[in-house]
């Protein structure tokens, strides 16, 4: 300290600032002076566009939409599939309303023999006969049974007549939610119902008419089920025919005559019937003999069958006698409503889809089937399918056709008992 004391003035003030900048230095300080912040002037705002008056304001461009995904698809179950795992290992029975040996017997065993074959998973195919009622017993026997496609009804047109005209479905047995498949066979050309008469009873109208007043009665006429020909013949055209119930079909009507216990047939002297069923009674030409065409249709196709049996064409029914406007009228509905090929397969309507277009698609098939064919032709059968929407058209139209003055012959002519 003494030796700063003696410094001189000017000296000491350089030596202590010297030492003090020393002292700042050895401690790390920055002895650059920190400058003092400058101002920034804040921005101007931009100024907001204005649109002038009465310019509508522009719609803003839509955002562009994020791409997504599309969904994977659900497999559609295959028909074919779900058919076969269906019917693998099953037995599908068709039932029918008459006894063994008759027309739709014939037919339905003809159709099981193939159907099978154009079913995925081959299922076995029987027929079952339940004759009783014109077929409701047979309707209420498929009716009772699971709607799994594995019975089918042959339904006599009668039926879908009586439902349709009552407007409402019978007991057990409910066409109104019924699924007609269709028909294996279309019309046999020249195949048209005839009043027939036995050889030893009549041989035309005039000798049937006299034959009748000789035994002071009507001449019997077998039947199988309630209505049609046998029914309004007598009732409405003054035909002296009884009809006799109590036969299983055609087979046992044409063996009344045989037997002697029938004297006409109104319902069973078709073409296609004899010639299968009663072929020798065409070629001895005198154990029956066709008295009138009541059904209308052209009888040219069956050429073979008179010229083999050395008859005449019988004349049509408004040919053969006067008939009045409400007979003509009559006539005409009544062939109406016999115009479409009888016995439709039916199953119930609540059938799964794949079922019921299984089935449809494969009696459509049998029906082109080279050897279904065959065996149809060999019954003088014509193989062809009849679509079922056209039986539920025809159930419709019958409704419509019981109107007016012939609402009660209509329902007599469909078997309708109040």
């Amino acid at each position: 300290m003494q030796f700063i004391t003696k410094i001189s003035s000017p000296l000491k003030v350089m030596f202590l600032g010297t030492l003090f900048a020393l002292f700042l230095t050895a401690c790390g300080s920055d002895p650059t002076a920190t400058p003092r912040p400058t101002n920034t002037p804040a921005p101007e705002p931009t100024p907001t566009a204005t649109l002038a008056p009465g310019v509508p304001t522009p719609t803003p461009a839509p955002p562009t939409p994020t791409p997504t995904r599309a969904p994977t698809p659900t497999p559609v179950p295959d028909l074919k599939e779900l058919a076969r795992d269906h019917f693998t290992g099953k037995t599908i029975t068709v039932v029918v309303g008459y006894g063994a040996g008759g027309g739709q017997d014939n037919n339905a065993r003809k159709t099981a023999k193939y159907l099978g074959n154009y079913i995925p998973g081959n299922p076995r195919v029987i027929v079952q006969n339940k004759d009783g009622a014109d077929n409701l017993l047979a309707g209420q026997t498929a009716w009772a049974r699971p709607s799994n496609g594995l019975t089918i009804v042959l339904i006599n047109n009668v039926r879908t007549q009586n439902q349709a005209i009552a407007g409402r479905p019978e007991t057990g047995f409910n066409l109104f939610e019924a699924t007609y498949l269709g028909n294996v066979q279309i019309s046999t050309p020249g195949s048209s119902a005839t009043l027939c008469a036995r050889g030893d009873i009549a041989t035309d109208l005039a000798s049937m008419l006299a034959k009748a007043d000789e035994l002071g009665r009507p001449l019997r006429a077998g039947v199988f089920r309630a209505g049609s020909w046998g029914e309004i013949l007598p009732k409405y055209f003054d035909i002296p025919v009884k009809p006799v119930p109590g036969f299983t079909g055609t087979a046992t009507i044409l063996q009344g005559i045989d037997q002697g216990e029938l004297e006409v047939l109104v319902d069973a002297c078709t073409y296609d019937q004899l010639s299968r069923l009663r072929p020798d009674w065409i070629e001895a030409g005198d154990t029956i003999y066709p008295i009138f065409n009541h059904q209308g249709k052209d009888l040219k196709p069956a050429s073979s069958m008179y010229e083999i049996a050395g008859w005449d064409y019988p004349p049509n029914l408004e040919d053969a006698m006067d008939l009045t406007d409400f007979q003509t009228r009559l006539l005409a509905v009544a062939r109406s409503m016999g115009g479409i090929v009888t016995h439709p397969w039916v199953i119930k309507a609540d059938t799964p889809d794949f079922i019921q277009q299984t089935l449809l698609s494969a009696l459509e098939a049998v029906t082109t089937d080279p050897g279904f064919v065959a065996d149809m032709a060999a019954a003088t059968r014509v193989a062809g399918f009849t679509p079922g929407e056209e039986y539920a058209n025809y159930r419709d139209s019958v409704a419509d056709a019981a109107a007016g003055d012939l609402a009660q012959a209509v329902r007599d002519f469909a078997g309708i008992v109040d």
